[in-house]
């Protein structure tokens, strides 16, 4: 048997190569000097889930979806779904510059919840094991009790939803978000979620719909704000729609022109906050947080470069380890 000197010098050799090897990474991506006091912290790791025959099925066609601009490649992702096993080596990587608390979110350049949902229940009682706190993103369309029950696994498995919508109107998420196809009932899911036990993050587009519908004034922000308080929810984040950065093929032409038609500035919502007497809480480089009427509301750009040394999200795709959305490139 091996002395317990012995298995703590090795423990300690293995931490200090999971620290190089996380520094190696992010330092050859942003060309950031690393040290032991300077190490360059990322905020999430990213995992990109879904039907496994591919990933960017989905039973929504949002107008403004970034993934739609992609191209067709995108929805065939070598080594997806991404083996359980890259998924934990790349999450200990994580786990060794994340700033803040480690979160991982289970999302999609489709619709999450396609993905088998014992599959889900492993990545997601992976992260607790691993104390990474995990999120899944979804249209919500597709939750139900069961399993929403599988994946919470008894508070050992999804620690929080975090539902896409334009509104609390169920009738204008069904519209704009399905061409009125698929029904809607955000308070429904919303208090299923709670009852289970799971903490729900509302996030909400901001757009301006053809008949003025949406989150885009004070009055519709501040009703919004009481629907989330009255279901449940605590947080809510109120996001700009983000357009392609490259518009070269006409699919991401015909989102980037629905977007401009339909854009709101979302600069008024610190105002209406601020007059409301919200709180301003500690923000994070690509957000401002606010408290209010015992919600946590957040305005968080979509798409963001690294700042000041941090990262807002790594992508796990398949076989790889990316930089982000708006710029992908395998970095491990």
């Amino acid at each position: 048997m091996p002395g317990t000197k012995g298995v703590a010098f090795r423990e300690r050799v293995n931490a200090r190569k999971w620290e190089q090897r996380a520094n190696n990474v992010w330092s050859k991506l942003y060309g950031l000097t690393t040290t032991p006091n300077n190490i360059v912290a990322l905020s999430t790791l990213s995992l990109i889930e879904g039907n496994p025959k591919g990933p960017g099925a989905c039973n929504y066609c949002c107008p403004f979806c970034i993934s739609h601009a992609n191209d067709t490649n995108e929805r065939r992702i070598e080594g997806f779904p991404t083996p359980i096993e890259k998924i934990e080596f790349y999450s200990k990587i994580f786990n060794k510059v994340a700033f803040g608390l480690p979160h991982g979110m289970a999302t999609g350049i489709g619709e999450t919840t396609l993905a088998e949902p014992e599959r889900l229940k492993q990545v997601f009682a992976l992260w607790h094991d691993m104390g990474i706190i995990s999120e899944l993103q979804t249209n919500g369309s597709l939750l139900t009790h069961e399993n929403l029950t599988l994946w919470h696994n008894n508070n050992k498995g999804l620690n929080t939803v975090a539902i896409s919508c334009v509104s609390h109107f169920d009738q204008v998420n069904a519209n704009i978000l399905s061409k009125g196809r698929v029904p809607y009932n955000l308070a429904k899911t919303v208090g299923e979620a709670r009852d289970i036990g799971l903490l729900v993050r509302l996030c909400v587009t901001m757009l301006r719909g053809d008949h003025g519908e949406g989150v885009n004034s004070p009055d519709s922000l501040l009703a919004f704000l009481k629907f989330a308080k009255e279901v449940g929810a605590e947080q809510v984040t109120f996001r700009e729609m983000g357009k392609p950065r490259m518009i070269v093929e006409d699919r991401a032409k015909k989102v980037a022109d629905w977007i401009d038609r339909h854009y709101v500035n979302p600069s008024f919502v610190i105002n209406v906050l601020e007059g409301v007497g919200a709180t301003k809480e500690a923000s994070l480089p690509w957000s401002v947080r606010y408290f209010y009427n015992g919600l946590s509301v957040v305005l968080a750009e979509c798409l963001t470069p690294p700042i000041d040394g941090k990262v807002r999200s790594a992508v796990i795709r398949g076989n790889g380890l990316y930089d982000g959305w708006d710029r992908p490139m395998r970095i491990a």
